[in-house]
């Protein structure tokens, strides 16, 4: 009871006093507050403080680190959400880029209708064909036998009297002319005989200049070397420098394609295998639709030597779905048999975007303007993977060469 009088008292002491008054001892309080501070600190020794002192540093730091985590957190939400528009934006432009490709082809289709439309609706401009019956019958109307009607279409008189007789008196000559004409070509069919068909087979060393010696190279294009490489029992780190550097390495002859084998037990090696050897994975999908024979090779540009690889499909449509799922294991592929620092995974942060080289359709990797890694398809069952557009178009105009 006591205390809830004095708590009245005090109630009634603040409304009495004013808003002035209440300021004042406000300030009187906040001062006095200070005062009770200093002198507590006064007071405390030096060993108290510096414990004080160093918890409230440790609570500085704290705050600044969650701080620092909070905007380390903002600016990787930032960059997830820069990277999601950044792909939504070229999902669009992909949307974009094959709607309009896919008009592009209704419209060919459609004028190719039209225009097949048009060609069965018009007439054929056609003289009719004369055959031996039209001509009997004609002859027939005519009142005239076959041979008199012949003669009149070509405006020629019949032959009577000594010019059937001297017919008659050169048969002996034309029968002369035909044994002469058999007789020489008798003896030409034995002197291609004796001199071509009955000589023995040429020794390898022994072929012309100019002669291919290795048929793989009439599937893929003509090239200028051809260098065995071993892989038999070795290592893949042993393996892989020795590409790089047949890749690589080694005096560079402008325009001069060299062809890489890699060798087993004196045989060349399949594609799978020769991958397996390296240590290099491409999709399934994608090994299950190309062929055994490939052609790994170099083309010296004038700026460096460059690598291409020339693959066999089974079924264009397969090849195309497994490549288009995993671009990037081709980026993989070249680092592995290159080296190149550009096609390193730390550096390669570019995808693969269309681009049309001599009217054809290449998907390239492109770096400060340049390509480093293409590929495309040459035909519906060939694959072509290069380091650059130079190289490109020479396998384009090799194969021109051979076909």
């Amino acid at each position: 009871m006591p205390e809830i009088t004095e708590a009245r008292r005090a109630e009634a002491r603040r409304a009495m006093e004013g808003e002035v008054w209440q300021k004042k001892r406000a300030v009187a309080a906040e001062i006095l507050g200070r005062r009770r501070t200093e002198a507590q600190l006064a007071m405390e020794g030096n060993e108290h403080r510096l414990k004080r002192q160093a918890a409230e540093t440790a609570n500085r730091e704290a705050a600044a680190a969650v701080a620092a985590a909070r905007r380390a957190e903002e600016e990787k939400q930032g960059a997830e959400r820069q990277a999601a528009q950044s792909a939504v934006a070229a999902e669009r432009e992909r949307a974009a880029q094959a709607a309009a490709e896919a008009d592009t082809r209704r419209r060919k289709a459609q004028t190719t209708s039209q225009t097949i439309d048009r060609l069965k609706t018009s007439p054929l401009e056609m003289s009719p064909i004369r055959t031996l019956k039209t001509d009997l019958a004609e002859a027939a109307a005519a009142g005239a036998t076959l041979t008199q009607a012949i003669i009149r279409e070509q405006g020629q008189k019949p032959i009577l009297g000594a010019n059937v007789n001297g017919s008659k008196s050169r048969r002996p000559w034309l029968a002369l002319l035909a044994l002469t004409l058999f007789l020489a070509g008798g003896a030409t069919l034995i002197y291609i005989y004796f001199y071509y068909w009955s000589q023995p087979p040429l020794a390898p060393g022994d072929r012309p200049i100019g002669a291919i010696s290795d048929p793989d190279e009439q599937l893929f294009l003509l090239t200028d070397e051809r260098v065995e490489i071993e892989i038999q029992n070795q290592g893949r780190e042993i393996l892989t420098v020795k590409f790089r550097q047949t890749l690589n390495d080694g005096a560079v002859s402008v325009g001069r394609v060299t062809r890489l084998v890699p060798m087993a037990a004196g045989r060349p090696l399949a594609l799978k295998p020769w991958l397996e050897a390296l240590s290099i994975s491409l999709p399934e999908k994608l090994i299950q639709s190309l062929e055994p024979k490939f052609l790994l090779g170099r083309y010296d540009d004038s700026d460096r030597p460059n690598g291409f690889l020339l693959l066999k499909t089974k079924s264009y449509e397969t090849s195309f779905s497994a490549l288009r799922q995993d671009e990037k294991s081709l980026i993989n592929l070249f680092y592995q048999l290159t080296g190149r620092v550009a096609l390193a995974p730390a550096a390669t942060t570019s995808i693969f975007a269309d681009r049309l080289i001599n009217n054809l359709e290449t998907r390239q990797v492109r770096q400060d303007g340049k390509a480093v890694l293409l590929y495309g398809f040459l035909d519906q069952s060939t694959i072509a993977i290069a380091e650059n557009e130079n190289t490109l178009g020479e396998i384009l105009n090799r194969r021109r060469a051979i076909r």
